[in-house]
């Protein structure tokens, strides 16, 4: 069960939308995740970032930057590579606005 290693969180931005990250992926060998703004409900913006994380780790990708993922054909969030919101190396940030 990937949740025994991978933290999901979710926190309001003050202009009324949500981030989301992640803890727990580094030390797997993966990127962490990390979205800034999104305007997806609180438990449903956990379950995706948290099925993604789960995705990734259970098949060993590193999804490049540039590519896009979402949970249907038509939803499409765009991967960049870029410094994290903390103080934190590298992630993987997917942009959702």
């Amino acid at each position: 069960m990937i949740t025994l290693w991978i933290d999901v969180r979710v926190e309001s931005n003050e202009d009324g939308t949500f981030r989301c990250f992640t803890m727990g992926m580094e030390p797997l060998g993966f990127l962490e995740i990390e979205v800034h703004n999104s305007s997806l409900p609180p438990e449903e913006l956990m379950m995706f970032i948290g099925n993604t994380a789960c995705y990734i780790a259970n098949n060993r990708l590193h999804i490049p930057e540039g590519n896009t993922m979402g949970r249907t054909a038509a939803e499409q969030y765009k991967v960049l590579h870029t410094p994290s919101m903390f103080d934190r190396s590298k992630l993987m940030q997917i942009v959702m606005t």
